[in-house]
């Protein structure tokens, strides 16, 4: 039972040592995934930032490009090069459209942008910062006045650029935007920093965590395995010289227990003999003897060589305990046997005055088995019937073939019989 419990506990150790470390190592690497995720989203937005950058940047360089080429539109004007002012004009209007495209898309968002380099192309979505949206908005106001002042420049009749009255604004009016687009570009610069210091912060926080959770995964690897382990190896090996201790003083015990077994059936046998020898000499005498004093020393032979026979397997103790008992297969008359059985169980049953009913002696039934073993059998379940019997009760011994191969006895007896409770301990030794 000790043992069993113990395996029973090892099992449930090794279960909770398995769970607790999976728990363990599971929260360490979806740590790390959490953490990899969070870098990889940061790499993300430090590229995306990137590219809102460059094209806010742009934005400025389209402010600029767009009074560059107003003013070569005035020249061309002025020199009366129709030609050289018509391309200007179509490039203000192209630069006009794409300026008013990306800053509807900063504000909105949804607008497909291609950045600086012309190779990439992002859908800008609309922002959140209110600072951000103000100073687009005031850059909305400046970029709408600077438009007013540029068509009313170009429908100037002068000839020449200086007397245009309107030249001077428009140069004050694209620095005052610029200026506000500068201001967008500074706080989406700020913006841009302050999310990625935070995502430093989680992700420093992720790492501490991380080392945490790594110390505390080998302080629980070191402490409940590996030195469950060295014990558990200590153990084994005290145990180990235990059980070989134990089991030389079994095998000495059983060399003892061998050796007086051994001396004992040599010392039964003696008297044992002399038993016999005196009965065969009454039996010899027999003429002297009447009819049941004859019958008496037939019983006493009976007796005596069936006590012989119990010596003897004394001596074969060695060959049941190592599961080879040998037994002598041979055809046995079953009268005869039972005769002999019931004269050995006659003297106990007389006493109880119980009466030995026999329905089996009468058939000549020949059966195979080992003649000893047999005749124990049926005196044990004689004997067990006699002893726990009713006074004036009676014991009936009846057979039944069952087949070519195999005969049913049956021995019934008046007593109380076995509890249902018991009839599971049938088969147990002194039960």
């Amino acid at each position: 039972m000790k043992i069993a419990l113990h395996e029973i506990d090892l099992k449930t150790l090794k279960r909770d040592i398995t769970i607790d470390f999976s728990l363990l190592l599971s929260s360490f690497l979806i740590l790390l995934s959490i953490a990899y995720i969070f870098s990889y989203n940061a790499i993300a937005e430090k590229e995306y930032d990137s590219v809102l950058l460059n094209i806010a940047g742009r934005q400025r360089m389209l402010l600029r490009q767009y009074a560059s080429e107003v003013n070569q539109t005035l020249v061309g004007l002025a020199a009366l090069d129709m030609e050289m002012a018509i391309s200007k004009k179509i490039k203000v209007d192209q630069t006009l459209k794409l300026f008013e495209k990306t800053h509807k898309a900063f504000v909105h968002g949804g607008e497909i942008i291609t950045d600086i380099d012309g190779k990439n192309s992002i859908i800008i979505p609309p922002q959140k910062n209110s600072e951000i949206l103000l100073h687009l908005k005031h850059v909305n106001e400046k970029w709408q006045e600077l438009k007013r002042i540029s068509l009313l420049s170009l429908r100037t009749n002068t000839e020449s650029i200086t007397h245009n009255a309107y030249i001077y604004q428009l140069l004050d009016q694209t620095n005052a935007t610029v200026f506000e687009m500068d201001h967008v570009v500074q706080v989406m610069q700020h913006d841009s920093e302050t999310r990625l210091r935070q995502l430093d912060h989680i992700l420093l926080t992720m790492v501490a965590i991380g080392f945490i959770l790594f110390f505390i995964l080998v302080y629980f690897v070191y402490n409940r395995i590996v030195l469950p382990l060295d014990s558990s190896i200590r153990i084994l090996r005290d145990t180990t010289k235990t059980l070989e201790i134990e089991k030389t003083r079994a095998e000495k015990a059983s060399q003892a227990k061998s050796e007086f077994l051994s001396h004992m059936s040599h010392e039964l046998r003696t008297p044992m003999n002399a038993i016999l020898g005196f009965g065969q000499l009454l039996k010899m005498d027999s003429e002297k003897l009447n009819e049941t004093q004859r019958g008496n020393v037939i019983e006493i032979l009976d007796a005596g060589q069936h006590l012989t026979d119990l010596i003897n397997d004394v001596l074969d103790l060695t060959k049941i305990e190592s599961g080879k008992l040998e037994v002598s297969m041979e055809n046995v008359h079953l009268s005869d046997l039972l005769h002999q059985c019931i004269a050995l169980t006659s003297t106990q049953a007389n006493e109880r005055q119980i009466e030995i009913i026999d329905h089996v002696s009468g058939h000549d039934y020949i059966v195979h088995a080992d003649f000893t073993r047999l005749k124990q059998v049926l005196i044990n379940l004689l004997s067990n019937a006699i002893k726990y019997n009713c006074k004036h009760g009676s014991i009936t011994l009846e057979a039944e073939i069952i087949n070519d191969k195999y005969l049913h006895i049956n021995i019934t007896d008046t007593g109380d019989g076995i509890l249902e409770k018991d009839i599971a301990k049938l088969f147990t030794p002194f039960e």
